[in-house]
């Protein structure tokens, strides 16, 4: 039988491994051209399945229905956009461009995704802060979640030209090694970093529920 701990080490093992291999070929994919081949697209699968079983661990000790929350989100980072502006493509040529639609489906569910987070950052406060049972550091973890998805969402107000890149997106501008792919522009470089955010919320929710659990008993 497998302990707790040592799936903990494996899956974070895992992870950090593709996370190198990852971070790795996008620095050896600088500079050169074209779409990413069968082998950054492997690459790129075994690092999401990766960030998959993160989700999953930290899920074993919270409901079920958080766990498919936390899912959900990441597909609507990672995943969604990408397949919305394939279904564009797909569409008949009409007054409105098919850059303009995945613009619009990008920035739409960047900031859907900055308000999901916001309203789980409210619910993990209001369930287990008020009752004093959080560590320092998952306290911490948890507010600048709920400040970094509202900066987003205030920063792409302020400046959404500044923020969307139009012209990455205009000229389809992808960033180099990263697939799905995703324009070269600070929309994209945040949704990356929301989907990190999110990752291991599951992670911080189970910390919350450790210690509420051992205060109680």
């Amino acid at each position: 039988m497998i302990s707790d701990q040592t799936r903990k080490r494996v899956v974070v093992a895992a992870f950090s491994i593709t996370t190198a291999i990852v971070a790795v070929q996008w620095l050896l994919a600088q500079g050169t051209e074209g779409p990413p081949n069968k082998l950054v697209k492997a690459i790129w699968c075994a690092f999401y399945l990766a960030c998959f079983f993160v989700m999953i661990y930290g899920g074993t000790k919270s409901a079920a229905l958080e766990a498919t929350v936390y899912i959900i989100t990441i597909i609507g980072e990672a995943v969604a956009p990408d397949l919305v502006e394939r279904l564009f493509k797909r569409l008949p040529d009409a007054t409105i461009s098919h850059e303009l639609l995945s613009i619009t489906a990008h920035l739409t569910l960047t900031l859907m995704t900055c308000v999901i987070l916001i309203g789980w950052g409210f619910v993990l406060i209001f369930q287990q802060m008020g009752a004093g049972h959080t560590p320092p550091l998952t306290r911490l973890y948890v507010l600048l979640t709920i400040v970094a998805a509202g900066g987003v969402i205030i920063w792409a107000t302020i400046d959404p030209s500044g923020f969307i890149g139009l012209e990455a997106a205009e000229k389809s501008i992808f960033i180099r090694g990263v697939w799905p792919s995703m324009f070269d522009s600070w929309m994209s470089y945040v949704r990356i970093g929301l989907t990190v955010i999110t990752m291991f919320l599951p992670w911080v929710k189970a910390s919350m529920d450790g210690s509420a659990s051992r205060q109680a008993g």
